[in-house]
């Protein structure tokens, strides 16, 4: 029955890589926030300011953007598994 409803570990495997992107993503804002504040380190005045406002504010967004798509990624993996299960017990009831 499994054929019929979808290929499970193909599904799974988008979950897993939507994870795995939204980690590589996090990790690469980390690294730019990073490099960014100690490029700002000898800068003074109100445009370092406002340059590290504008900064922290894209950093925020584009962590809520991989946190969102991590959320997704196992929200994904979740369902596939609890509709894997389902399949199963529906098949093993009709004895397909």
């Amino acid at each position: 029955m499994d054929e019929i409803v979808c290929d499970f570990e193909q599904v799974r495997a988008a979950g897993d890589a939507l994870v795995k992107s939204a980690e590589n993503y996090d990790s690469a804002i980390s690294s730019f926030s990073t490099s960014i504040e100690g490029d700002l380190s000898e800068w003074k005045g109100a445009t370092k300011t406002e340059l590290k406002s504008q900064v922290d504010s894209q950093v925020q967004t584009s962590s809520q953007v991989a946190e969102q798509v991590r959320n997704l990624g196992n929200y994904i993996v979740e369902c596939v598994n609890k509709i894997e299960e389902t399949d199963k017990n529906i098949a093993s009831e009709c004895k397909i």
